[in-house]
């Protein structure tokens, strides 16, 4: 059988599948007032609320939003591969240093 059309409008958001790590991808900031909302409508998309204010920067390039995800969904893989980095209460991922010895 041939899929039915949807009945009302859709929108069709393009998603990059592993683009290059130094890619930049500009956020649609700010928002349509024309876009519906399943939950609260966040004030900006450069941060959300979910693990604190500011505590989910989506980070300008491809790159380093992935090593965020990966640094902060995966904790224990981070410290036992990757010791010399932590990630920051912005999202950002950082080298340790003698300045920035732990977070």
């Amino acid at each position: 059988s041939r899929p039915c059309s949807p009945r009302r409008d859709r929108i069709s958001v393009p998603y990059f599948w592993n683009p290059g790590l130094d890619a930049v991808v500009a956020a649609v900031d700010p928002m349509p007032a024309t876009l519906s909302w399943a939950r609260p409508r966040p004030a900006t998309v450069a941060a959300t609320g979910s693990h604190g204010v500011g505590g989910n920067s989506l980070l300008e390039a491809y790159g380093a939003n992935a090593l965020k995800s990966l640094a902060r969904s995966h904790p224990q893989v981070m410290a036992r591969h990757h010791a010399d980095l932590y990630v920051q209460p912005d999202g950002v991922v950082v080298h340790r240093t003698p300045l920035n010895p732990t977070p």
